[in-house]
């Protein structure tokens, strides 16, 4: 008998250190790994939430309330073991993969794609997304991700016979992947809702930051000479 229950605490710590995903939850997630055009680098950052629900999912913050206004990340189909969904979240419009038990998730932008891993607990050892200060009306703030572009990687700079490609920071979003100017949610309540923007660097009505209209959201452009 005391072996059975053993037995049966060891299977309930086994259990509780796994990840469990269960529909219309919120899902801490952190970014492991950085992948351009091939090229791999490590990371351990842009620790950030994902709220799910019967239709897709949309980046929230802990208590599922979205922190990028109305968009919204739809469930397409299962292929392959995975979860597919497309839509528009922090890079922009981008497709969205998770493994079966969505404990891993892979965000594909053009040639760029975000390699991330659920969390298993309340804590995260990689950096937030949004900052841990609170602002003048006692908001988070939004901290936009700079682009990670490693000079000695040969893909940022290859040579052909007569020029070579460069690549360079955005001059509009200055790297940040998003619009500078705000975009604002549709106010049906007619009350004023302020709160202090991080990327306008002043307090404005609620509003969020599309994807940067100059660089397609990538945060650099490319240029042969």
């Amino acid at each position: 008998m005391k072996q059975l229950n053993y037995l049966c605490l060891l299977t309930a710590i086994a259990l509780s250190c796994t990840f469990q995903f269960t529909k219309a939850q919120t899902v801490m997630y952190k970014r492991i790994m950085t992948v351009i055009n091939g090229n791999k680098q490590t990371m351990n950052d842009d620790a950030h939430y994902i709220t799910f629900n019967n239709k897709g999912c949309y980046e929230s913050d802990k208590n599922g309330i979205s922190d990028n206004g109305s968009s919204f990340i739809k469930f397409i189909k299962n292929e392959n073991s995975l979860h597919c969904y497309f839509g528009n979240g922090f890079f922009g419009n981008a497709f969205y993969y998770f493994s079966s038990d969505y404990s891993r998730l892979n965000i594909k932008v053009d040639d760029i794609t975000h390699v991330y891993i659920a969390e298993t607990s309340l804590q995260t050892t990689a950096s937030l997304r949004r900052k841990q200060e609170i602002s003048p009306t006692g908001n988070t703030i939004i901290v936009p991700m700079p682009i990670i572009v490693n000079e000695s990687n040969s893909s940022n700079s290859y040579s052909t016979p007569s020029t070579k490609l460069h690549r360079n920071i955005c001059n509009y979003c200055k790297g940040t992947r998003v619009d500078p100017s705000p975009t604002y949610s549709p106010n049906y309540t007619g009350k004023t809702n302020s709160e202090y923007c991080d990327i306008c660097h002043t307090t404005k009505d609620r509003h969020y930051h599309a994807k940067c209209p100059s660089c397609g959201g990538k945060g650099y452009y490319e240029t042969r000479y």
